[in-house]
């Protein structure tokens, strides 16, 4: 099977690296320890071919979620007493705006799209963590799931304001989509857990699903209510991280080898077939792809490896 292009993205000085996120023109967010160990949030640009240290909020540690066409970032960092805040960081900035919103609570950024609408999660100890949008321009907020007495997360957001994650309730885990015409939704998944952790500009969304014994990836159409499972043998575990415009699914997989007791972890593309990232594209000799976090529009695709180094690699065709 032909080999693409794989490139490793390095660290801050320290050990390892995690690439969370891709935009249309290749550039690239997540984390990486810098020479004092400690976790910072990296923005890697094509034109710049290294890692830049995004900083903190006066803590520690950060780490980066997404990021839109527009240069936006945002993630989560460390204040001087230690809580993480969610950060927005502009394209022009050069450090990190602190966007908590409520006082006295945690917060993440986790997603952005191209309007700068941002999904915030807060989370406080006399309060259920809530999933905000954040609207970039006017700084207003707006709670996702009213009325809800259970615990949201979300986990990304498509240009038509639409909003997937999932709701933990005592009966468990509950993948969702809202807009601001229907509200929270539940994903007519029949299954013991659901999870959702991308939407595409279609209205497709993939995430994950508990059934029995083992996890099964999923595409699913908000607008027919149709799903579909990622096809993979027996005895292995699946689950599916992002989806591109073009129906591309990425995310990691676990197969269970011969002793029944060891799992083959790796990174997978999956389009009509699944494909293991191990067979296209080789970051060093010794080291597999375990995990791919995210793909674009390009066929460009990161995530991390075995020694916990991320890479960028990138689909010919």
């Amino acid at each position: 099977m032909k080999k693409h292009q794989t490139i490793a993205l390095g660290t801050l000085g320290g050990r390892v690296s995690n690439a969370t996120a891709i935009n249309e023109s290749g550039n690239i967010v997540g984390n990486a320890e810098n020479e004092e160990g400690c976790a910072r949030a990296f923005l890697y640009k094509q034109d710049g071919n290294k890692l830049i240290n995004l900083g903190t909020l006066g803590g520690l540690q950060s780490s980066a979620s997404a990021i839109n066409s527009r240069g936006f970032v945002v993630g989560s960092a460390e204040i001087e007493d230690g809580v993480y805040h969610a950060f927005l960081y502009g394209s022009n900035s050069r450090e990190l705006i602190d966007i908590n919103v409520f006082e006295h609570a945690r917060s993440d950024a986790k997603a952005i799209n191209e309007q700068g609408h941002i999904v915030i999660n807060s989370y406080s100890a006399d309060k259920l963590t809530e999933t905000l949008l954040f609207n970039l321009d006017t700084w207003e907020t707006k709670q996702v799931a009213e009325n809800i007495d259970y615990p949201c997360y979300g986990t990304a957001i498509n240009n038509n304001d639409q909003v997937v994650g999932y709701i933990q309730s005592n009966e468990g885990a509950r993948a969702f989509v809202y807009s601001s015409k229907s509200s929270v939704k539940p994903l007519s998944i029949v299954a013991n857990d659901s999870f959702a952790f991308d939407i595409n500009e279609q209205g497709l969304v993939t995430g994950y699903a508990r059934q029995k014994t083992s996890f099964c990836a999923y595409i699913y159409d908000i607008y027919t209510d149709k799903i579909m499972y990622l096809d993979v043998a027996e005895n292995q575990n699946c689950f599916a991280r992002s989806i591109n415009d073009n129906g591309f699914v990425v995310g990691t997989s676990q197969k269970l080898l011969e002793d029944n007791r060891t799992y083959y972890t790796y990174g997978f593309l999956y389009h009509d077939t699944m494909v293991d990232l191990n067979e296209i594209g080789i970051v060093t000799n010794l080291d597999n792809i375990v995990d791919a976090t995210s793909i674009n529009n390009s066929g460009y695709i990161v995530g991390s490896t075995t020694s916990q180094q991320a890479f960028l690699l990138k689909l010919d065709s």
